[in-house]
Formats: structure tokens, sequence, C-alpha cells
């Protein structure tokens, strides 16, 4: 939940913050002494949630996500 709030708050999207949350995961269950078949388990819905989200990856690349917390523009001038 950490890196995922940290990503939020400082990127501003949802997405990549989904991304970054469970990329970094495996790596702390690993750490944190997990049994091998949860790391494992946890890569595995990593790779899942990466796969699912490549559509927002393009449009964040493409500048065309939406960020949360963005001030939202009146169009008067």
């Amino acid at each position: 939940f950490v890196v995922f709030a940290a990503f939020l708050l400082v990127f501003r999207y949802v997405s990549l913050a989904s991304i970054a949350g469970c990329a970094a995961l495996p790596p702390i269950a690993w750490l944190l002494g997990t049994p091998p078949e949860i790391v494992g388990f946890c890569a595995v819905v990593a790779v899942f949630v990466i796969v699912l989200h490549r559509k927002n990856v393009a449009r964040i690349s493409a500048g065309t996500e939406p960020r949360i917390f963005a001030k939202k523009e009146t169009g008067v001038a």
C-alpha cells in the first residue's frame, strides 16, 4: 500500500501506482520471508496486473491518461 500511495501522490496516475504496487509486492514479500509459493503467486498476479494496464501505459506515454487530483479546466477565458 505504501508503494501505491507514494506513486499516486507523486505521479497522480492510478494505473501507474497500481503497476508499481504490484511490481513491488513480490520482492517485498520475499524480503519479509514469505513462503516461495506465495511469492511466486504474487509475481504471477503482478504480471497479470501489468498486462491488464498496458493500454493505460500507452495513454500515459501519449500524455492522454487523466491524472487524479488534477484541476479541471473550465474552458472560460
